[in-house]
């Protein structure tokens, strides 16, 4: 039998008192008990932001000890209470299919879930809980890096948890973590302004025009790149022109006040326009004269909502022909990839058209990812942050090329399981999930052009590879438009 000592003092008198040692691990409590400092305990209710379970039908409990437990964090309200919810309920669907394709040896994936919208320190609260708690070994979010950092200084690496942060809103903060247990996901929609940033750097445009629509995206775009384009100056230092339109979202046809962009372009004069709009939005402001006459003259950049060839067509009149000849896309490799592909066809037959993909998809990889760690764990290992931290590190070294798919879900796990050495080089929905030596995966972008004399969209070529080098030739090509 395990004892422990606790020595009382009362009135100048001490004495030692044996108490019995209950626990070290929460599976030597019963149930609906946990192990907090050698005694078994009841667990402390979830607090009212942390009340939601995916991956099980049935009703269980949040600290179910037959489950693998994963911590999930995404916001509920706010700027990115949108993207948050859809890759919230991609991660749950997934949870529920991974395990209906047998889980992990038998035992089932458990994402518990807490709102990341408030103050850092709230969402910092909370994550304290689903570690300290819950007894989650590894949390997924927030989606906003600064608070994913606050939460990985203040909770996850004290208490040694796996911290995976997909990126999806940029701050100038530049941090890293070299102790193995911070992973970076970026966004492929985050890739495409780092691209976009560094060839208006390269090509010295000193003054950048903005458009965008007035909605979640064009917001979140729009403050994602003047981060990555002016750092920690507040664009202080780099003149930036912000104008913004609506758009009626029935039939996706822009609402502009023409007189009001014309006049704010023509006292700005940028060397540069990014649209931060979809191509049908671009049409409608190509069609009116004033905007026409306002945006001639100057490269016109856009993102991956530009690429809408049927669209794009619709430029083809003579007198607008010239400003199709003035645009330059940017566009994640990996929407071009069979991975892609596959979890969009996933994300559409469950999901409502209308929700975003791109973003979801580095959802979908992160969860994926969890279940292969949980798969190449030893059976008789220990399962916390440093183990699953060691199992990802070994994913990064290299292997068989193996496409994240549910299909093969199984065979990927029993190659994990069945041999310590056996590693692959994953390719998921958001591109390779090759973190690298800065733990931080990067989705490759293209570039591209609307041919109008074709009425097709060409490529330039890969810019952004997903090892972080820029393609000087591409680079080139681009100024010859």
């Amino acid at each position: 039998m395990k004892y422990g000592l606790l020595i009382l003092v009362l009135a100048g008198c001490s004495q030692i008192v044996k108490f019995e040692k209950e626990c070290d691990v929460d599976s030597d409590c019963s149930s609906f008990l946990m192990c907090q400092d050698t005694l078994c305990v009841e667990p402390a209710p979830p607090p009212p932001a942390c009340r939601v379970l995916h991956g099980l039908s049935e009703e269980t409990d949040f600290h179910n000890k037959s489950a693998l437990r994963i911590g999930l964090m995404m916001p509920r309200n706010g700027e990115l209470e949108a993207e948050g919810d859809v890759m919230e309920r991609v991660v749950g669907t997934l949870a529920f299919e991974l395990n209906q394709a047998g889980g992990v040896s038998g035992r089932k994936l458990v994402f518990i879930s807490c709102d990341s919208s408030g103050t850092k320190d709230e969402v910092a609260r909370r994550a304290m809980w689903l570690v300290g708690q819950a007894k989650v070994p590894v949390l997924i979010g927030p989606l906003d890096d600064a608070a994913a950092e606050k939460v990985f200084r203040e909770v996850t690496k004290p208490m040694r948890a796996l911290h995976m942060a997909p990126q999806l809103r940029w701050t100038a903060s530049d941090f890293e973590s070299d102790d193995g247990l911070f992973w970076k996901l970026r966004s492929p929609e985050v890739s495409q302004l780092v691209a976009m940033a560094k060839v208006l750097d390269a090509k010295g445009y000193s003054k950048v025009a903005i458009l965008r629509p007035d909605d979640h995206e064009g917001i979140r775009l729009s403050k994602s790149f003047k981060t990555l384009y002016c750092g920690q100056s507040d664009c202080l230092d780099k003149p930036i022109l912000e104008m913004v339109y609506e758009a009626e979202r029935e039939n996706r046809r822009a609402v502009f006040s023409v007189a009001d962009i014309d006049v704010a372009i023509g006292d700005f004069e940028p060397s540069v326009l990014l649209f931060f709009g979809d191509a049908e939005e671009f049409v409608t402001l190509a069609d009116q004269d004033e905007a026409l006459a306002s945006l001639s003259g100057r490269p016109i950049f856009g993102t991956h909502r530009l690429h809408d060839v049927m669209s794009l067509q619709m430029l083809n009149e003579s007198r607008v022909q010239a400003l199709a000849d003035q645009l330059v896309g940017f566009r994640p490799s990996c929407l071009k990839e069979e991975a892609y592909r596959e979890f969009s066809d996933w994300f559409t037959r469950r999901f409502p058209t209308s929700l975003s993909h791109l973003n979801a998809a580095a959802a979908f990889d992160s969860a994926f990812l969890v279940a292969y760690l949980y798969a190449a764990v030893e059976p008789q290992d220990t399962v916390d942050g440093v183990s699953l931290s060691q199992q990802l590190l070994r994913l990064t070294q290299g292997g068989e090329s193996t496409q994240i798919r549910l299909a093969s879900f199984g065979e990927t796990r029993d190659g994990l399981q069945s041999d310590s050495t056996h590693t692959v080089d994953l390719l998921g929905a958001s591109g390779s999930l090759d973190f690298g030596d800065t733990y931080t995966t990067q989705s490759a972008v293209d570039a591209w052009y609307y041919d109008a004399a074709s009425g097709q969209i060409k490529p330039f070529g890969e810019i952004l590879s997903d090892n972080w080098d820029y393609q000087d030739d591409v680079l080139s090509e681009l100024g010859s438009r």
